[in-house]
């Protein structure tokens, strides 16, 4: 990814995607919602998200590499 292309993603990770998912959680935490119908929710609504966007075949590819990453971080 070019480093233009980071800042971007950046910029539209930080401006659109963390408050609209601050205000999701608040919502649900207002419904009562525990930590683990919180993981749950958001799980599946990220992975129902890229398979819309992406297919399956492509967010379960996607799905893989972001485990990958997180186990790579130690």
């Amino acid at each position: 990814m070019s480093d233009a292309s980071n800042a971007a993603s950046l910029a539209i990770r930080d401006e659109v995607f963390l408050p609209a998912l601050r205000e999701a959680v608040s919502q649900a935490m207002r419904r009562g919602a525990t930590g683990e119908v919180l993981l749950n929710a958001s799980t599946n609504a990220f992975a129902l998200m890229l398979i819309e966007t992406l297919g399956r075949g492509d967010a379960a590819r996607v799905l893989r590499g972001l485990a990958d990453h997180i186990d790579a971080q130690g």
